[in-house]
């Protein structure tokens, strides 16, 4: 979502102050009916200098007129009307950007559920945005909450669309106050909701019209652990602000920093730190084969800062989804072949595909993929001494295969055994290999 803004075709977002409730209610109307009738009185006298002999003035102008907001509306409506040609056209562009801006008039609050945390622990985050005018204003948010393929709520996509609309307009700093960048899960382009869900607001940003006076509210929910996501895996104290600050193509706009907006300042504390191997991973698994007594083990470890499920619904290279293929191969001249004579244990059919077989995997967890006698593998490396051998596992099976292969299929008590129960969003789809281990000689023998 780009927050570039050009002054003829204008997405603008304008700072307005809430102002402070008085408890004497009688002043307060006071208060507020004499700030209107200046503010009325002021956006008069700047309308009347938008066709001033002098540039500077006109400019000068138009700047405090946009700094005003919707208040000034009227009087630039009455403007537009005007014999004077200049006053005329500047009121009208005036008119054009406060019908296309966000945010104008809308003081803006951020709160959380939770301000201290485990950094795997989710925390919502709720805007607070209240329509200080009599106008109506516009912000990014959607009422209606996607819907999946049965017409039932998805709190996935919701939680995708709410971070998609209001996260790129968020400030937020970790305890070394550096920024964080806005983190979407990969399975979101292999689900087709998801993907429209990110289609639809990369060509058309969402915008809901926030009534004069009226308030609303809306949650970022698992602000740090869902499909799209804050990471905060570091120990400290992250800030988090909504800030907005439209690039002019008129410099003096931006230094005069018209449009900006700011709410207060959130703290959230985290307590302890994500597990090094996730927080410095560049990838999302990895197989490490391990020796235990006279077998060798390999095991496949999360280094995602969520949880994901893994598919070990496990056949022999060449296996197709629903199943997760694994192989283990020998090195030869700088090049991998495979050992067919070490069994994998379950047929290549995907009748024998069980959904119990997709099973969680916290991040830094390990699980047993595969146990191999030590004298299997000597046998199918021909008892040559020093072999290398390693592990490769493969699974393509995902919700978005599901979707695209079974169709109507999915979620049908009816339906073939990979297709009567939706697949979970966050599966490994991956195709990754373990470390090499050499064979000792000797090696496995009693």
């Amino acid at each position: 979502m780009a927050n570039a803004v050009c002054l003829p075709c204008i997405r603008i977002v304008l700072c307005m102050t809430l102002l402070s409730a008085n408890p004497a209610a009688a002043q307060h109307d006071s208060h507020t009916t004499r700030r209107t009738d200046n503010t009325t009185k002021l956006g008069q006298e700047l309308v009347q200098q938008l066709g001033h002999s002098d540039y500077h003035v006109r400019v000068a102008a138009t700047r405090k007129l946009l700094a005003m907001g919707p208040n000034v509306t009227k009087s630039l409506r009455d403007a537009a009307q005007s014999d004077e040609l200049e006053t005329a056209l500047r009121a009208r562009r005036l008119l054009d950007i406060f019908e296309e801006m966000l945010f104008a008039g809308v003081a803006v609050r951020i709160e959380a559920n939770k301000t201290r945390i485990a950094w795997n622990e989710s925390f919502d985050l709720t805007l607070h945005m209240s329509n200080t005018t009599a106008f109506p204003a516009r912000v990014p948010t959607e009422p209606d909450l996607p819907h999946d393929n049965v017409n039932a709520p998805d709190a996935h996509a919701a939680q995708l669309a709410r971070m998609l609309d209001l996260g790129d307009f968020l400030t937020i700093t970790d305890p070394d106050e550096n920024p964080l960048e806005l983190f979407t899960d990969q399975e979101v382009t292999n689900d087709p909701l998801l993907v429209s869900i990110v289609h639809q607001r990369a060509s058309t940003p969402v915008v809901r019209v926030l009534a004069g006076g009226d308030h609303e509210s809306a949650t970022l929910t698992k602000f740090n652990r869902g499909f799209a996501r804050y990471r905060m895996l570091k120990k400290g104290l992250y800030r988090v602000q909504l800030v907005y600050q439209p690039e002019w193509n008129e410099e003096a706009l931006n230094d005069a920093e018209i449009g900006r907006v700011e709410s207060n300042i959130l703290e959230i504390e985290v307590t302890g730190s994500a597990p090094e191997i996730v927080r410095q991973a560049w990838k999302d698994a990895e197989i490490v084969l391990t020796r235990n007594g006279n077998a060798m083990v390999a095991s496949l470890t999360n280094l995602r800062d969520v949880p994901v499920m893994v598919n070990l619904n496990i056949a022999p290279p060449g296996a197709n989804p629903p199943l997760a293929a694994l192989r283990w191969s020998v090195e030869r001249a700088d090049q991998w072949a495979e050992l067919r004579t070490v069994d994998v244990s379950l047929s290549n059919d995907a009748r024998a595909f069980r959904h119990e077989r997709i099973v969680p995997l916290a991040p830094g967890d390990s699980l047993k993929l595969h146990r191999v006698p030590v004298a299997t593998l000597i046998k199918a490396t021909d008892g040559v001494s020093g072999s290398k051998v390693s592990v490769y596992y493969v699974n393509q099976a995902s919700r978005g295969w599901q979707i695209r292969e079974g169709g109507d299929l999915v979620g049908k008590p009816w339906s073939p055994k990979p297709f009567d129960t939706p697949f979970p969003r966050r599966m490994l789809q991956t195709a990754i290999r373990s470390q090499a281990m050499e064979l000792l000689p000797n090696e496995g023998t009693p």
